[in-house]
């Protein structure tokens, strides 16, 4: 599954050749084995760092600590734990203080893939109030994530609230 992840294939008369945006361009063969090795690496990871991992991978390309922290109501403790695990095993990046991005597209693909729909639903609805948590208590709302996640986890989320979010980030 390579939903939301462009990826470029060059077809010539002796190779193959696929890219991602900023990335260089690699052999088929090369593509293939890296696609693999990420599901072995994947395969390494304890049950809570997997558990962090689905969340990470429904919030979106670059999330938070602290909203990993609140979306997953793991302790900091395990939340913590769980970011220096998989960025220790190159599964996730640190990109800022508190930032953190999966190293690759396809590791976040290969997580969601693992879920079932009604964890994946379940997942986006503990984001969306998450996210809406953090605006009532004084953060900036994100309403085109708040969109988004809500519009995701229907059934199990309220569609009012989908909607709501979906015109306040139509009207931004």
């Amino acid at each position: 599954n390579l939903a939301g992840t462009s990826v470029m294939i060059e077809v010539y008369a002796d190779r193959l050749e696929i890219s991602n945006p900023g990335e260089p361009i690699v052999p088929v063969e090369r593509f293939i084995d890296g696609y693999q090795s990420r599901n072995e690496r994947l395969a390494d990871i304890s049950d809570p760092c997997r558990t962090l991992l689905a969340g990470a991978a429904v919030i979106g390309r670059e999330y938070s600590a602290a909203l990993l922290h609140n979306a997953s109501q793991l302790s900091r403790f395990v939340v913590l734990a769980g970011l220096d695990e998989a960025t220790t095993l190159e599964v996730i990046v640190r990109v800022g203080l508190d930032t953190y991005r999966f190293a690759h597209p396809l590791l976040s693909s290969a997580v969601v893939d693992q879920l079932t729909v009604t964890e994946r639903l379940r997942l986006h609805r503990q984001v969306a109030e998450a996210i809406e948590s953090g605006a009532q208590a004084g953060s900036q709302t994100d309403t085109a994530a708040l969109s988004f996640h809500y519009l995701a986890a229907i059934p199990l989320a309220e569609p009012s609230k989908a909607v709501f979010y979906t015109c306040g980030a139509a009207r931004s």
